[in-house]
């Protein structure tokens, strides 16, 4: 009956040495720029080539954690940063931009391009854009 008991115990034991977990954040990459959110595009779609850069582009802060065991530790926020984003040749910056050797695009635009099958390999002229 003892060692029953011990053998009950011995779970907790080995729980409470072990150090907190910590949580991971899960943001989408995305930037921002004039008031307008980016996000990354499809792989499937050329990254045009980057032109002029951008002023006031930035990586927005993050949030979102995700805690994956009962004792993990939240996350710090990550803050938003200043980042040099480019037009990217070819295209509408109110539809897309270049960053860090990416496209991003609009959310509308990333909505477009899911629906669109097969994939294309170019963004569209209008992608996103009524």
């Amino acid at each position: 009956m003892r060692r029953l008991a011990l053998l009950a115990a011995l779970p907790l034991a080995v729980a409470a040495a072990l150090p907190a977990a910590s949580a991971q954040a899960s943001c989408a990459a995305s930037v921002r720029w004039q008031a307008t959110t980016y996000v990354v595009a499809p792989s499937t779609i050329a990254v045009p080539a980057p032109a002029k850069a951008l002023r006031g582009g930035t990586v927005p802060a993050c949030q979102d954690t995700v805690i994956a065991a009962p004792d993990a530790q939240p996350a710090a926020a990550t803050p938003a940063r200043a980042v040099t984003l480019r037009r990217a040749r070819g295209v509408d910056p109110r539809v897309g931009v270049v960053y860090a050797g990416r496209l991003y695009v609009t959310p509308a635009c990333n909505d477009q391009l899911a629906e669109t099958l097969p994939a294309p390999a170019r963004l569209p002229a209008r992608c996103g854009r009524a």
